[in-house]
């Protein structure tokens, strides 16, 4: 778990606490019953696991919790908005 918090933080300064895919500012805690706000920074895999994508280096990114969502609900294969 410590080891995925960093992991979190680094992500977080590494894009300047912005989401991936819409460019928007992320949070960095959760709500207090443990659940994700919805601008929650998430895990991201740019390439999904089921098609070959790893958990590590370029593929991960943060997004909003509900970019992540949306994007998986609909296949979004493109770019970043911003």
């Amino acid at each position: 778990m410590i080891f995925k918090q960093r992991y979190r933080e680094v992500k977080y300064e590494k894009q300047n606490g912005l989401c991936h895919w819409c460019g928007k500012k992320m949070s960095y805690t959760r709500r207090k019953t443990g659940a994700p706000a919805r601008d929650f920074a998430t895990f991201e895999h740019l390439k999904r696991k089921d098609r070959g994508g790893d958990d590590f280096g370029d593929n991960i990114v943060l997004a909003h919790y509900k970019c992540n969502i949306k994007r998986n609900h609909e296949y979004q294969t493109t770019g970043p908005t911003t």
